[in-house]
């Protein structure tokens, strides 16, 4: 491998030579911020990839159907998980200062998984959620209480300056 040319949160290193090494160790000093106004769980959406997601809930009471949000995590499609206290700790923030429904899935992350997986995986959690308006016998948290028709989707991709292939 050649030079390091960058290192990014820790856990990306892009070399000069254009190589990738990717840290499987997160030593995270932010811890979780949980005040206990917004319930959540996890949920599998894709039993062939073993992928889940995480569904937030306000717990203050409104005669209003939630809007949904999906939540995807920062990282570019190389690093991260809804797992993390920094996404998970928006996610809470967000349902309950909204308040609306958030959903946050994984993925499978790049470098171990070539494009479009990641693309692929996030379809397919949008899927998840037309399956479940679409069905008779939906997950009890989406019942009677979210607006299916107010779903919208953010979230914010990882970019840095780079020369390679891989970079901006």
């Amino acid at each position: 491998m050649g030079s390091l040319a960058q290192l990014v949160w820790k856990t990306l290193w892009e070399y000069s030579d254009g190589s990738i090494f990717q840290s499987k160790v997160t030593d995270f000093s932010i811890k979780v911020q949980d005040d206990g106004s917004t319930t959540w769980k996890d949920c599998l959406f894709d039993k062939k990839h073993n992928l889940y997601l995480y569904l937030y809930k306000p717990l203050s009471a409104s005669n209003a159907k939630l809007s949904i949000l999906y939540f995807f995590l920062d990282g570019g499609f190389c690093l991260g998980s809804r797992t993390w206290p920094n996404c998970h700790n928006c996610c809470l923030r967000l349902s309950s200062a909204l308040p609306t429904f958030i959903i946050s899935p994984d993925y499978r992350l790049a470098l171990e998984h070539c494009l479009p997986a990641t693309m692929d995986n996030a379809l397919s959690a949008v899927k998840w959620l037309q399956i479940q308006a679409l069905s008779n016998s939906l997950d009890p948290w989406l019942s009677d209480e979210v607006d299916f028709g107010r779903v919208f989707i953010v979230g914010r991709l990882f970019r840095w300056k780079s020369s390679s292939p891989f970079g901006g």
